[in-house]
């Protein structure tokens, strides 16, 4: 049975899939003009369209399930209801049923897991492809560069002049939220280093905020966050990302 679960999370869509179909998405919506806004659109668009997968492949477990035991379904517990009425029946099938919730709870965990990945691989990504949309050249850190620089997810403008210039590059770190562990997952800023965080966390506290200060990182958050810090000059809005970067 484990197989029917391997089988079924194989048929959700890779990430590049994924990715191409919200820049399609995308695309169509021309009335989307700020660096937030396109990154709220692609935020929320990639989390239906991984629900939608979702459901669809618990659709297909729970035929696959079906379909593998079609002859004991049509020979023996047919005959049974036929036979011997619905309480034998419902004695005979109910372990067959256990059988598939907990398939569908283990479908669930892995689609789970599956999803909070997808997620922030996808926020990254997208980060990406709206910065290079606009003009900012920007690389995704790979192979030995990647874990030479730690919890970097993107750099402006190369990997290249990231190590022979490290001042000349902008290190950035992309967070759809900071959860409680959010410290451990983010780098700590540097001399002669800029380093960023973006995030679409809705909810920066003060002690967040100054935080966020004592690790020498500058954020970018949504527009309503840095509306309540407005005195707080490394707290900025999502909306001037592209802006600072080029400036």
């Amino acid at each position: 049975m484990d197989s029917l679960v391997s089988h079924v999370k194989a048929s959700i869509p890779s990430l590049s899939q994924m990715r191409l179909e919200l820049q399609q998405r995308l695309s169509e919506r021309r009335e989307l003009k700020d660096f937030e806004e396109k990154l709220r659109f692609l935020d929320d668009e990639g989390k239906k369209i991984f629900q939608g997968y979702q459901e669809q492949a618990l659709y297909r477990l729970v035929e696959a399930w079906l379909d593998s035991y079609e002859s004991l379904w049509r020979e023996e517990y047919l005959d049974v209801l036929q036979k011997r009425g619905w309480t034998h029946f419902k004695k005979s099938i109910l372990p067959k049923l256990v059988e598939l919730s907990q398939l569908v709870q283990r479908l669930e965990k892995d689609l789970g897991n599956m999803r909070k990945a997808r997620g922030g691989a996808l926020f990254q990504v997208n980060i990406q492809h709206l910065l290079m949309s606009e003009g900012i050249p920007c690389e995704i850190p790979t192979g030995n560069k990647a874990s030479a620089l730690g919890r970097i997810d993107l750099v402006v403008p190369n990997m290249e002049i990231a190590q022979s210039h490290p001042d000349k590059a902008y290190f950035i770190t992309c967070k759809r939220t900071l959860r409680e562990r959010w410290k451990q997952e983010v780098p700590q800023g540097t001399a002669n280093r800029r380093f960023y965080l973006i995030t679409l966390d809705d909810s920066i506290s003060p002690s967040k905020a100054e935080e966020i200060r004592k690790m020498n990182l500058i954020a970018y958050v949504p527009s309503s966050v840095k509306m309540k810090h407005t005195d707080k000059s490394w707290i900025r809005s999502i909306k001037d990302f592209p802006k600072d970067l080029r400036a």
